[in-house]
């Protein structure tokens, strides 16, 4: 269901209303006319009785909608797929429901879509901890969380907007976990790093995270962030880590922390994108102390100038198999990927 078809949607709905009753997935993409109804989200629950399934792009989301706590409606939801306004997003998934297994959230940062607030997102104090402030999703086992800054838009920080959205929420039973800030402007704090830290240690320890993916996120590897991070999720079986302009995650600290089985010890799969140097064969003795790794991907940035990059291929020989992207290197974004046998 897209804007097309939106405006007068009850009479829409209400003509439907025999096909949509037994409907379990639904996609709806709202543009600027979504300001045309009212309590749509309510009118959709009601059409849509048995719906385990909504994918919802609204960006010009409002109170006319029924308001970020509207999604509450849907108590049979299993899976939802939400693109909103950043400022939207916390009541959103505070409200989904307690059947959720999977949240996938594209958190817009827009100066056209959003309601400003006077105040700037408060940044996160490592020794402040409000337990008391946050919802308990026990169900949930899939978190994706990504950040994108639309029209250049400067009025909010995605770090500490992003950390407000993990701050909100516990999740004891976590498998996988997907964070993504937007790498072409750089977060002015380490707010997003406390509050994943934070999310990662308030789960069981009994179902431990088995999947971790960083994309563009302001670790800090001085601090040991990511190190730090890996301790505390002792099951994870695949690691995807993209580096954004200006951190640098991927170090040698994290490489010769890694060596061995002291650290994940059960990864299977592996997935780093670089963009900066490291000293010569950290990473290979990485590669070779970690017998349980089924999977390696390594994409090398054209900035990583010094990585010996004709030792990483002479591995081929041993366990790697080696492709160039040639189209990426060609638009100055060289990569080498590199794949396990």
């Amino acid at each position: 269901m897209s804007d097309a078809n939106v405006a007068g949607t009850s009479r829409v709905l209400e003509n439907m209303k025999p096909v949509l009753r037994g409907v379990r997935f639904l996609e709806v993409y709202l543009c600027d006319m979504a300001g045309t109804e009212t309590n749509l989200l309510k009118k959709i629950d009601k059409a849509c009785p048995e719906l385990v399934s909504f994918q919802w792009d609204a960006l010009f989301y409002g109170s006319s909608l029924g308001g970020g706590g509207a999604l509450g409606l849907f108590k049979g939801l299993t899976r939802l797929d939400v693109t909103l306004p950043i400022d939207v997003v916390p009541e959103a998934i505070l409200t989904c429901g307690d059947t959720v297994v999977e949240i996938k959230v594209c958190a817009v940062i827009d100066h056209e879509t959003f309601s400003f607030q006077e105040e700037e997102d408060e940044h996160l104090d490592e020794d402040d901890d409000p337990e008391a402030s946050r919802c308990v999703l026990a169900s949930l086992r899939t978190l994706q969380v990504a950040v994108e800054i639309r029209n250049g838009c400067k009025c909010r920080d995605q770090g500490t907007a992003l950390a407000k959205i993990l701050e909100k929420i516990s999740t004891p039973n976590l498998r996988e976990v997907d964070i993504g800030l937007d790498g072409r402007v750089k977060p002015r704090c380490g707010c997003a790093a406390i509050a994943l830290m934070r999310l990662l240690l308030r789960m069981d320890k009994r179902e431990s995270l088995e999947s971790l993916r960083l994309r563009r996120m302001p670790l800090n590897d001085d601090d040991g962030e990511l190190l730090e991070m890996l301790r505390a999720v002792p099951r994870l079986r695949e690691l995807v880590v993209e580096e954004m302009e200006g951190f640098r995650i991927v170090s040698e600290r994290l490489l010769a922390g890694m060596k061995g089985l002291t650290v994940v010890p059960n990864l299977r799969r592996l997935d780093l994108l670089v963009l900066h140097d490291w000293r010569k064969s950290v990473f290979e003795d990485m590669i070779r102390s970690r017998e349980k790794l089924k999977e390696i991907k390594l994409r090398i940035g054209s900035k990583a100038e010094r990585l010996d990059v004709n030792k990483l291929k002479r591995m081929e020989l041993e366990v790697m198999k080696v492709v160039h992207d040639i189209g990426s290197r060609a638009a100055g974004r060289g990569q080498l990927l590199i794949g396990l046998l």
